[in-house]
């Protein structure tokens, strides 16, 4: 048997075996979340999604960060104990309607913080709230996204100090 021929039968079967067979590099998703708190007569978080990537994502709607069961939100009073605020979680009915949000376009929602965590207007009187958020976005077709998280302080009412 020659060499090519035994050449031939090595490149054919690493070939078929997917040996040496790189996959194409999937566009990199770049999410980012940015969270603000606006005190008024209520407390709501400002969230702005941003696709930060070169292509066009399809997300669930019921899934985005701003709706009841989108992302993982936790109020803990900012002080040594860390004592957490109780969060009202009332049933959710999601659906499977999703949206497409264009490379480098952004989504703006908010949270009803007030609603979310009821004590939260008495705690806000004597301490401040440190709130800690984690979203891992639920891609229509293609799983899910690595988790993004942060926090921010809500600080205590002024007329409080």
């Amino acid at each position: 048997m020659s060499r090519l021929t035994v050449l031939r039968g090595c490149l054919i079967a690493a070939l078929w075996l997917g040996i040496g067979n790189v996959p194409a590099r999937a566009a990199e998703l770049s999410l980012r979340v940015t969270i603000s708190c606006q005190m008024t007569s209520d407390c709501r978080a400002l969230l702005r999604l941003t696709n930060s990537s070169a292509r066009s994502i399809e997300l669930y709607k019921a899934m985005l960060p701003w709706k009841r069961y989108g992302m993982l939100l936790i109020a803990a009073e900012d002080r040594s104990t860390g004592d957490i605020l109780e969060q009202f979680r009332p049933v959710d009915d999601p659906t499977s309607e999703t949206i497409v949000l264009p490379a480098g376009a952004s989504l703006r929602g908010e949270i009803d913080l007030v609603d979310r965590f009821p004590t939260l207007p008495a705690k806000l009187k004597d301490v401040d709230i440190v709130l800690f958020w984690s979203y891992k976005p639920a891609l229509e077709n293609k799983g899910t996204h690595r988790s993004l998280s942060g926090s921010t302080t809500i600080s205590r009412l002024s007329n409080s100090r």
